[in-house]
């Protein structure tokens, strides 16, 4: 594990999941894993639903829960990106920038996450 940190920047909780990994084990926390890569693409059309609605309590009410999600997984810059959208000062148009760039943060984040948790899979056999 600490190999695959230092060969890229790590976006990612290491010391949050391996407390997980010891608690849930590693089909537990796979469980979790898969359960937000399942319901991300949902929040993520529910948010973009709220930009385009221009509504912004309900884009930074999402954003906190988003964000809350992420952070729960160990995703730091993901977390990082929606706490800036739920306390930061923003305007509409900036927005679906940001959106395009945090998804494209998800696709990364989430293959660098499950490569190391089948890296701890691997050695816990």
């Amino acid at each position: 594990m600490i190999g695959f940190m230092n060969t890229q920047t790590t976006y990612l909780d290491y010391e949050l999941l391996n407390q997980y990994l010891e608690i849930l084990g590693p089909e537990g926390l796979g469980a979790s894993v898969a359960t937000f890569k399942q319901m991300a693409p949902e929040y993520l059309t529910e948010f973009k639903g709220l930009v385009n609605a221009q509504n912004e309590v309900e884009v930074r009410r999402s954003a906190h829960k988003i964000k809350g999600s992420c952070r729960a997984l160990g995703f730091i810059r993901l977390g990082q990106s929606m706490q800036e959208i739920e306390r930061d000062e923003w305007v509409f148009t900036d927005l679906p920038a940001r959106v395009e760039a945090w998804e494209a943060q998800l696709a990364k984040d989430l293959e660098q996450l499950e490569h190391w948790l089948a890296q701890q899979t691997g050695a816990r056999d």
